[in-house]
């Protein structure tokens, strides 16, 4: 006998810690209201009366329950209304139900019980609209465009068929024929508030997915009373919208994901015409040559027939055509969408790459300026010992032995030139490179080069020659600007072929605020969809390689680059097969320089 004691004791232990569970209540709720609609048509009237109004009693207390627990108190108010409603509705039902009970007469119509059903009707619909006016849609204004057709089309109906008929209801007092009007007058209230729902997506939030249903089992079985008001009987089959929509009340409350509605602003972020919503915009088309159809079909009037079909018709395929439009639009936005996607990642990966390269590039430069350092201690060390041999310091030379050497030495020249050129390119990427400034002439710093590379000319057959004209002094590092005069003079030689000429030209411009220097040649010219690239590093012209020039690339690069550190511009002039003219342009000393480093 201690054992049903011991359970009965643990289900009431346990019973508060699962209510807690958010889930497990709503659930519970679902399968007890089912199973009561069932009963309800299983047990005698008397019965269905009571259950009646204690479904909508409880309904009403779950409402407030929910709101409380789920929701901070600010928050409360719209589910409070609805409670108040749904208060309204059950207070209605008590009456129409005891009312014969109490009294001995079947209840008047209109009754204290209409009364009250009708008065909770504006609490609902302002409960609702202040939980509807949360939703934002990206589709802004023509939301409420919709909104105002599915509305406009019930209202049709509702006029058409359950309100302007009682206009002239003859056998209806005027207060009867009145609330028969308000109750599908108040439902098109609910309808307007709940259109948006039907048109956005925030109707897949599960409260709002209980609440949305329980208000049109609600208006349902408002239309099934008013349009069988005379036959109405308690316990017939209509009862069950009512039942149903108590039920779904009370679960909307309990539900937990009313926080989510009641907290913050629910935001519809794509817009689309979805099956559901195409659907009411057919209905809202075709209920006016519908209910046309409908009222002439007593007439038997063949051409008004013909009229209000073929009006429904049009308006269907008005509608499929712009769901095609509206539908090609949306695959254009998510087509866009996809490609701005790749674009975006691929920029990413672009991006990356770029860093990869950049990083790449600092250590091909670093790489290139340690091993051009560690090479161009040698060949010093090579060449002065050349040297040395060369001036008989180590005995006289023959002939043979004296040639021998000088084809070494050029070729050491040669390639510690093209040392120097690594190690200073590498320096000016690096961002590592310093000059020291001095006032200098530019035309003596390109005679020296003239005087120097003048047995290299010679020795190619190429006439060199040398006009200077009056210039203004520059400030410059003398160094620097010698390897500029330089790397350009050598290359004109390099590529002008036997008995060509180079000339060197120093003067000033108009107005003597830069000193000029132009080094032509009458060699193979560079072709012009090449000329952009001619003074990036490592770049050789196609003749060049072709020709099998020997080169690094570098030369013109360090040019550009010291002329520019030096706050001048360098240009070309060039045309294949004539020649090609190399202009330097630098500021005078004490002039502004037009840009630099």
């Amino acid at each position: 006998m201690q054992q049903p004691s011991l359970v009965l004791a643990t289900l009431r232990a346990a019973l508060p810690r699962l209510l807690q569970r958010s889930a497990l209540l709503p659930a519970a709720v679902a399968v007890a209201g089912v199973i009561g609609i069932v009963v309800y048509f299983q047990v005698p009237s008397d019965v269905q009366d009571v259950e009646f109004v204690v479904y909508g009693a409880l309904a009403a207390i779950a409402l407030v329950y929910g709101a409380i627990r789920h929701l901070p108190a600010r928050l409360r108010l719209p589910w409070y209304l609805i409670a108040i409603s749904q208060a309204a509705f059950s207070a209605g039902d008590g009456v129409l139900n005891f009312y014969s009970r109490f009294t001995g007469h079947e209840a008047p119509f209109p009754s204290a019980g209409d009364i009250a059903y009708i008065a909770g009707y504006p609490f609902m619909t302002l409960g609702i609209y202040l939980l509807v006016r949360k939703i934002q849609s990206a589709e802004g204004f023509f939301v409420y465009v919709d909104s105002a057709l599915i509305t406009g089309a019930l209202a049709l109906v509702q006029w058409v068929f359950m309100i302007e008929p009682y206009t002239h209801h003859v056998e209806e007092s005027v207060a009867g024929r009145i609330v028969l009007m308000l109750y599908p007058a108040v439902d098109v209230l609910l309808i307007a508030v709940l259109a948006r729902f039907f048109v956005t997506s925030a109707w897949r939030t599960p409260a709002y997915a209980l609440l949305v249903p329980a208000v049109i089992f609600l208006i349902a079985a408002d239309e099934v009373y008013v349009h069988d008001i005379d036959g109405y009987v308690g316990g017939q089959w209509s009862d069950a919208f009512w039942l149903l929509s108590y039920l779904l009340l009370a679960l909307t409350a309990l539900t937990p994901s009313i926080r989510r509605l009641s907290r913050a602003t629910i935001l519809d972020i794509t817009p689309r015409l979805s099956p559901a919503r195409v659907a009411l915009l057919a209905l809202a088309l075709i209920a006016a040559p519908v209910s046309q159809l409908i009222k002439i079909s007593d007439d038997n009037d063949a051409l008004e027939y013909l009229i209000a079909g073929a009006a429904a018709a049009l308006a269907l395929l008005v509608l499929i055509r712009i769901v095609g439009l509206v539908n090609g639009v949306q695959s254009l936005r998510i087509a866009e969408r996809q490609a701005r996607e790749e674009v975006e990642a691929a920029r990413a990966r672009l991006a990356e790459q770029n860093e990869q390269l950049i990083l790449a590039d600092l250590m091909k430069d670093e790489f290139i300026g340690m091993i051009s350092h560690d090479l161009r201690t040698p060949l010093v060390s090579a060449t002065g010992f050349l040297e040395l041999l060369s001036d008989g310091d180590a005995g006289e030379l023959n002939d043979e032995q004296r040639r021998y050497v000088g084809f070494i030495q050029r070729a050491s020249d040669r390639l510690l030139r093209q040392i120097e050129d690594l190690l200073v390119a590498a320096s000016l990427q690096a961002g590592r490179f310093s000059m020291e400034h001095d006032v200098i002439s530019l035309a003596d710093v390109a005679t020296e080069a003239v005087e120097t590379q003048g047995q290299v000319a010679a020795s190619k057959g190429v006439e060199l020659r040398l006009d200077v004209q009056r210039a203004p002094q520059v400030e410059a590092d003398a160094l620097r600007l010698a390897q500029v005069v330089d790397n350009l003079l050598s290359n004109a030689i390099k590529f002008t072929p036997r008995h060509g000429h180079v000339e060197v030209r120093v003067f000033g411009d108009s107005n003597s605020s830069k000193a000029v220097l132009e080094v032509a040649d009458s060699g193979m010219g560079i072709p012009e969809g090449e000329q952009s690239a001619l003074f990036e590093r490592f770049f050789r012209t196609s003749e060049a390689v072709e020709q099998r020039i020997p080169g690094t690339g570098l030369g013109l690069y360090i040019v550009k680059s010291l002329v520019e550190a030096h706050g001048g511009n360098v240009t070309l002039r060039s045309v294949a097969g004539k020649g090609t003219t190399f202009r330097v342009e630098l500021p005078a000393a004490g002039a502004q320089p037009a840009g630099g480093r």
